[in-house]
């Protein structure tokens, strides 16, 4: 999700992973009223609407330098419990995992990492019953970027059983006795917060004028959350438009490139395109270009190092990145209230380190990002330890 950039050294990337896709249809969000085609002024973009993108955005283009949780742990961890994490080997799961078998050794924690097959979703229904066999049993286990549409047949199990699920990357679900987190962790609302700085960026960015098509998979419902937030943020845009195209998770993982160049071509009004994540899109400006398309200015969120490069390079316009690492430091955080029947500040799960990378803020590609650098020892402090 990132490029290079002006700032101190980072260490985690974030991506987004999940099923794949088949071009759909074009569903149509009406994001402004106006045809964008008028300068910004005759268009209805006021100055002052355009500026607010451009203040909205701002923090955004530095590192970050916070993150969301806050509250204390009530007492430090005890040792010798485990827990699962199901990952489906990409690159943000893979991150997630890394960092809870950093804190999980730290505190005596045993971890146990069971594999699924993100194009198949269905998998995870097998991981999850893995999870219930295990001797002893887990405090918790992970479940990253899989509808839970797909695994809530189980949840009365894990009720039963006492074992936590901690979705991360999904929307949809209310928190209750056996997910406590709900969708809280880069769920719906933090992805809705994602889209409305990428939203902010192109409305700065065009200057209150821009016809934006947005890619969405119905199998991942956090895109279409992202989505909402674009919309959200052009709706502020009397000079902003946009509709919205559908494609399958197949189609999306398998030719991601030559399914937004497609959609591209076809959307000849558009001079912005919005991709969900770009790490399935690596290439997409040759893809553009010899579609005819090569005009279109092109934002992504959850990019990977190749994507970042694109960025430095100006084939890409924009990146939004989060540090992927840093949910797995909170899905400890909750492991560890979970265990000692504490409340889960909910709310501060959905703010995260984030940051938007530009051509003009990039001068290195990398393939993590970790900002702040500090955050294990924040937690560490939150969690008692030393």
């Amino acid at each position: 999700m990132i490029h290079s950039v002006k700032r101190p050294r980072t260490r985690g990337v974030i991506r987004v992973l999940m099923a794949g896709l088949g071009l759909v249809v074009a569903g149509s969000l009406s994001a402004c009223g106006s045809d964008g085609n008028d300068d910004s002024s005759g268009s209805g973009s006021s100055p002052e609407s355009i500026q607010a993108a451009k203040d909205f955005i701002a923090p955004y283009m530095e590192p970050a330098t916070e993150i969301g949780v806050k509250t204390p742990l009530p007492a430090p961890p005890a040792s010798g419990q485990t827990i699962a994490v199901l990952t489906g080997g990409d690159q943000s799961s893979t991150a997630i995992a890394d960092a809870i078998k950093e804190v999980a050794k730290q505190v005596g924690w045993e971890v146990v990492t069971i594999g699924f097959k993100q194009d198949q979703p269905q998998t995870v229904v097998t991981a999850l019953e893995q999870v219930l066999s295990l001797n002893p049993k887990p405090v918790a286990t992970t479940v990253t970027s899989v509808s839970p549409e797909v695994w809530q047949s189980v949840i009365p199990d894990f009720e039963e059983a006492g074992v936590a699920i901690i979705p991360i990357g999904t929307t949809g679900i209310e928190a209750q006795p056996a997910v406590p987190t709900g969708d809280f962790l880069w769920g719906g609302d933090t992805q809705e917060q994602r889209g409305e700085q990428i939203g902010n960026y192109i409305v700065a960015s065009s200057g209150g004028k821009a016809k934006v098509v947005a890619i969405d998979s119905p199998d991942i419902p956090i895109f279409g959350k992202y989505n909402e937030g674009i919309k959200k943020a052009l709706d502020a845009c009397a000079g902003c438009s946009m509709t919205v195209e559908n494609v399958s998770t197949k189609d999306l993982f398998t030719n991601g490139a030559a399914t937004a160049a497609s959609i591209a071509q076809r959307s000849a009004d558009a001079d912005w395109l919005s991709l969900p994540f770009g790490s399935v899109f690596v290439g997409l400006r040759n893809s553009l270009e010899a579609a005819g398309r090569g005009d279109i200015h092109v934002t992504s969120s959850s990019c990977s190092q190749e994507n970042l490069q694109d960025v430095k390079d100006g084939k890409v316009d924009a990146c939004l990145v989060t540090a992927a690492k840093y949910f797995g430091y909170v899905t400890m955080d909750a492991a560890f209230r979970i265990v000692q029947k504490a409340e889960l500040p909910l709310a501060e799960y959905t703010v995260m380190p984030q940051q938007i990378f530009t051509e003009e803020n990039t001068e290195e590609t990398i393939s993590d990002y970790f900002q702040p650098e500090d955050i294990p020892q924040r937690f560490n402090t939150l969690w008692g330890l030393k």
